[in-house]
C-alpha cells in the first residue's frame, strides 16, 4: 500500500469591514473571475463590501445568487447549469454552514477553485473539507469531502458582530465539543502524525471559549467587533476547523453529535440550534465517561451563557427520555457507547449545586431557525 499523502491546511484572512480589500489578491491566485452565492441576510450584509473591494481589480465578478436556505444535490446542479457560474473561475460562498457546503459541493462537481466568506461564526465548516448535503425536505442526505479546504477563507468580523448573537452563541456551544469529542473517540488507539496533531490541538480548543465567550455575545449584542468576538471567531471557525481538517472522520465528532442527531429526529421537540444541542450532548458525554469534574466545569459554562443543562430545555421531557436514549444510540458506533445509560442523567442537573436561573436565549430570526423534524438519518452530522 503507498504511504503518500498530503494534508492541506486551511489558509484564513481575518480582520474587520475593510478585509475585504484582500479579496483581490486572493482570488487572482486562482483565477481572474468570480460568482457570488450566499443566503439571502448574508448577500445583503456582505455582496456591497465583495463587489466594492474587487471593482476595479483584475477580478471580474460573473454574477451572484441567493440560493435559499438548504444545500440540496438539486440546487448545486440548478447553479452548476447557470452561464454566470460556467464563466467564473472561483466560487465565492458567503454564509453560514449550509451556504458554504452548499458551494463545497459546486465546486466539486465543477472543479472550481473556492473561497469562503462565512457571516456567522456558528461552526467551522467554511475551513473544513468536509459538507454535509440535505434533500430538499430538509432530511440529511450524505457528507461530501473537497480534496482540501478552501482555498482561502476570508474573516469578517464587523459583520459577525452584527449578525443575530444567537448564531455566536450556538457557534460557541458547538465549539465545546472538540475538546471533549475527538479524544474521548481516538482514546487507546495509536494515532498516525495528521490525527495525533488533530487531537492535540482540540484538547485545548475550549479554553477560550470560557475565558472570552461571555464578553463576546456581550459585545455582539453590542454590534462591537471587540478582541473578544475576533478569538471567538477564530476559535469556532478556525481551531475547530484545524482539527476537523487534520483528524480522520472518525475522530472529528462522537457522542456529543449524536444526541444532537437524534435529537433532529424526534417529533415535536421544537426548533432549536446546531450548537445548542451539542453543548449539551457534551454534558452527557462528559458524565457517561465519568469525567465529572469536567462535566461541572462544562455544565456552569453552558449554565452562566444559557446553553442548555437537560434535555427539558430542549423540549425532550421527562416522559420521552427512553425514547430519546434509544434514538442516541442509533447514532453511536458501538467501539464509542459509554457504559452507563443516559436516562440515568439527562433530566436532572450535572451538578449537586443549587439550580441557578438561566439566562434568555438569544433571538435568532424565525426563518432561520425552524428546523423541520425529520427521518432519522443514518449518519452523524459532521462538526
Amino acid at each position: 500500500m503507498s504511504s503518500t499523502s498530503s494534508t492541506y491546511l486551511p489558509d484564513w484572512t481575518i480582520g474587520g469591514a475593510d478585509v475585504h480589500t484582500a479579496l483581490p489578491g486572493i482570488v487572482s491566485a486562482h483565477g481572474s473571475s468570480a460568482v457570488i452565492i450566499g443566503g439571502r441576510r448574508a448577500m445583503a450584509a456582505a455582496e456591497p463590501r465583495i463587489r466594492g473591494a474587487l471593482e476595479g481589480s483584475p477580478v471580474s465578478v460573473t454574477g451572484s445568487f441567493v440560493a435559499g436556505d438548504e444545500a440540496t444535490q438539486e440546487k448545486a446542479d440548478e447553479l452548476q447549469g447557470a452561464d454566470e457560474v460556467a464563466r467564473a473561475d472561483v466560487i465565492l460562498a458567503v454564509g453560514g454552514g449550509k451556504m458554504i457546503d452548499l458551494c463545497k459541493l459546486l465546486s466539486i462537481q465543477t472543479g472550481k477553485a473556492l473561497v469562503t466568506i462565512p457571516t456567522i461564526a456558528s461552526t467551522c465548516a467554511a475551513v473544513t473539507r468536509v459538507g454535509v448535503i440535505y434533500h430538499p425536505d430538509h432530511s440529511f442526505s450524505r457528507h461530501i469531502f473537497r480534496n482540501r479546504p478552501a482555498e482561502h477563507t476570508v474573516i469578517d468580523t464587523d459583520i459577525i458582530a452584527r449578525a443575530p448573537t444567537v448564531y455566536l452563541w450556538a457557534g460557541i456551544g458547538d465549539a465545546l465539543s472538540k475538546q471533549v469529542e475527538s479524544p474521548f473517540s481516538s482514546r487507546g488507539l495509536a494515532l498516525g502524525h495528521s490525527d495525533r496533531v488533530g487531537v492535540d490541538i482540540s484538547r485545548r480548543g475550549a479554553e477560550p471559549l470560557f475565558a472570552h465567550g461571555a464578553q463576546a455575545l456581550a459585545d455582539a449584542e453590542r454590534g462591537e467587533a471587540s478582541d473578544a468576538v475576533r478569538e471567538m471567531a477564530l476559535t469556532i471557525l478556525v481551531t475547530t476547523g484545524l482539527t476537523s481538517v487534520l483528524v480522520q472522520h472518525r475522530f472529528n465528532s462522537s457522542f456529543a453529535h449524536a444526541v444532537y442527531n437524534a435529537h433532529t429526529t424526534m417529533p415535536d421537540a421544537g426548533n432549536h440550534l446546531h450548537g445548542e444541542i451539542v453543548s449539551l450532548g457534551v454534558l452527557v458525554l462528559l458524565t457517561l465517561d465519568g469525567q465529572f469534574a469536567e462535566r461541572d466545569r462544562f455544565h456552569d459554562l453552558n449554565a452562566s451563557l444559557g446553553l442548555p443543562t437537560r434535555t427539558d430545555q430542549v423540549s425532550v421531557g421527562p416522559g420521552r427520555l427512553d425514547e430519546f436514549t434509544d434514538r442516541i444510540m442509533d447514532f453511536v458506533r458501538p467501539e464509542e457507547a459509554p457504559t452507563r445509560s443516559p436516562a440515568r442523567w439527562s433530566t436532572r442537573r450535572c451538578s449537586t449545586s443549587t439550580p441557578t436561573r438561566r439566562p434568555a436565549r438569544p433571538n435568532a430570526p424565525e426563518a432561520e431557525t425552524g428546523r423541520p423534524r425529520a427521518a432519522a438519518p443514518r449518519s452523524r452530522e459532521a462538526a
